[in-house]
Formats: structure tokens, C-alpha cells, sequence
């Protein structure tokens, strides 16, 4: 009975941590944050000749919920059209603005208004685009973990009770463009997209950071190798409506190999549950644990905690079913 009582004992203290120290979601998953809406933090701002007024808007998914408005200082509409474009939203005036005048501009979504502004417009067109910027390109390796055993561990993270070690690690291929702004441009009315081959993944270049930048970077994450990699930049001219593009590639010859990393061996003294793994949940089979279920629900999952009793409620369940078993 006693090696029964330490086995439930630990199935017990299992349940209790995971009740007791499951963290909620945010505590361990990327932080949502919803719609960014888009916002101008400047209280002034000073447009070209055309007239054009562009609006930070890093992400968001609900741009039909946003209206922006331009309105002379007597209180006057002016008529415009708004699109969408990668990382901002553009106004255009249906007529050009008065050289040397001054607008407000506002903000609204459907509880009202949230930003308001005061637009002046100078006196000079905005200078056209004439080529693509120049792109240096690197190929490497990137180094993802393949295989994580966790556990439920003493040592509490922000990630909540759960410890992990990686016993497998993947190294793949990863192009990284670098390029800078281009001169002359108002980068408020310059927008970059990176094209890479078939089915590679296309990092985020950050394009309208706070301050604005004046360097880029999108790292490409391919999907098979090849051997030699393409990849492309399209810079487009918001105010006149011209794009270019700068075709860079890079031989598989290339490539700069990254540091092998060790394989991590769990350490089992800190733990106080099974083993499972990370990316299935299911818990690794070993003989001095008793199986629980075919996997755990994921602590970090997104949704508040639901994995943590999902977790639960599999190895209290198996310590009635060993404890009857037993006294049969």
C-alpha cells in the first residue's frame, strides 16, 4: 500500500498544481492584442501638395469599423476615399487640398471619436519614386526545437508549473533581406513587400515603426532546399502610385551553418508528474509512472486554463480507477 499511496500522492500534488499555479493564457502565449487600430500620435502633421494623408495601422482586421474625416477649421466636410495597404490606411481627397491651409483631421470607430488631429499641407508635391533600393541578402540556418519532453515541475515560470527540455532540434534554411529607406521619400508614403519562393514563410519587416526607420529587415523562413534561393522587394509610391521591384538571389553554396546544439536530458527530481511531449501531449511511456491517459491538456493553452483541467480531471480519474483496482 505504500507504494500505491506515494503513486497517488503524486498524481494528487499533480492535480493540485495545476490547479493551484495554472497560469491564464496570455501568461505563456504571444499577447493578443487585437485590432490596432489605426491612430496618429502627432497633434500637427504636415502632408505634400497632393494632399494624401497617411494613418499608422500595424494590424487589424475590422478597417470597416473605422472612419477617418477631414474637415476645414470653419467645420467644413472634405470629400476623400480611404484604402488599406500592408501596415497603414491611406486618405485621399477627391479634389486637391489648398496649398499652405490647415485641416482637421479625426479618427472615429462606433463608440465615437478617438483621435483627433490638425493637418497642414505644404506647399510642394511629393518627389516620385525612381528606383528600388539596393538589397543584400544572407542565407543561414535557423534552429527551432523538434522535440520537447515537459513535465509538471516545482519550479513555477511565467509559463506557469510546466518544465521542458528539448531532445531534438531542427535546423532549416532562412534568407534574411536587409535594405534601407529610400532617400528622398517620405517613408509615411513608402510601403515594402517581400515576395520569396514557392512556399517559404515571409517574416515581418516592420514598416512603420515609432520612430520611423530607416533600415529594414525581413528574415524568409524556406520551405525546401534548393540550390539557389530568389527572393524579391516591391517598394510602391503611395502618393503616385508607382511600385518597383529588386530581385536578389543567393546560391545554397552560400549558406552559413549555425552553432549543433546540445540535447537536453530531463531532470526528473523536479518533477512531480509524467513526462510528456510538448507538441502532442501525450505522455512519454515509462515504467516508474503510472499512464494517466493518452495525453495531458496544454496548461498555456490559449483560452484560460480549460488544458490545466483537462489535466486534472485525467489523473484524478486514474487515481480511483488504480485505488479500486487495488482494493479488489
Amino acid at each position: 500500500m505504500a507504494a500505491l499511496d506515494a503513486v497517488l500522492a503524486a498524481i494528487f500534488i499533480t492535480g493540485a498544481l495545476a490547479a493551484a499555479a495554472a497560469p491564464p493564457a496570455h501568461a505563456c502565449s504571444p499577447p493578443d492584442y487585437g485590432d490596432s487600430r489605426p491612430y496618429v500620435s502627432e497633434e500637427r502633421i504636415t502632408v505634400p501638395a497632393e494632399g494624401i494623408v497617411a494613418l499608422p495601422a500595424r494590424s487589424f482586421h475590422n478597417e470597416s469599423i473605422y472612419a477617418f474625416r477631414v474637415e476645414t477649421m470653419e467645420g467644413a466636410a472634405v470629400a476623400g476615399t480611404m484604402e488599406k495597404t500592408v501596415d497603414r490606411m491611406i486618405w485621399r481627397p477627391a479634389r486637391p487640398l489648398e496649398p499652405g491651409a490647415v485641416y482637421r483631421g479625426t479618427l472615429s470607430d462606433g463608440a465615437g471619436d478617438f483621435n483627433t488631429f490638425l493637418i497642414d499641407v505644404g506647399p510642394d508635391p511629393a518627389p516620385a519614386l525612381t528606383e528600388a533600393p539596393s538589397v543584400t541578402a544572407v542565407l543561414g540556418e535557423s534552429v527551432s526545437a523538434a522535440q520537447q519532453l515537459c513535465c509538471v515541475s516545482t519550479e513555477v515560470t511565467s509559463c506557469g508549473p510546466e518544465k521542458c527540455w528539448v531532445r531534438a532540434w531542427a535546423y532549416g534554411r532562412q534568407l534574411v533581406l536587409r535594405w534601407s529607406a529610400v532617400p528622398g521619400l517620405d517613408p509615411r508614403y513608402v510601403v515594402f513587400r517581400v515576395r520569396g519562393p514557392d512556399g517559404a514563410t515571409v517574416g515581418d519587416h516592420r514598416g512603420w515603426d515609432n520612430p520611423l526607420p530607416e533600415s529594414f529587415e525581413s528574415a524568409i523562413d524556406l520551405a525546401a532546399r534548393a540550390d539557389r534561393y530568389c527572393a524579391a522587394l516591391e517598394v510602391q509610391d503611395l502618393v503616385h502610385g508607382t511600385a518597383m521591384t529588386r530581385e536578389i538571389c543567393v546560391d545554397d553554396d552560400a549558406l552559413i551553418r549555425a552553432e549543433r546544439l546540445p540535447v537536453e536530458d530531463p531532470d526528473r527530481s523536479i518533477c512531480v508528474g509524467p513526462l510528456f511531449d510538448r507538441a502532442t501531449r501525450k505522455i512519454v511511456v515509462d515504467p516508474a509512472i503510472v499512464q494517466v491517459g493518452p495525453g495531458l491538456g496544454d496548461g498555456c493553452a490559449v483560452g484560460g486554463g480549460h488544458g490545466a483541467s483537462g489535466a486534472i480531471a485525467l489523473v484524478l480519474a486514474a487515481a480511483l480507477a488504480l485505488r479500486r483496482r487495488r482494493l479488489q
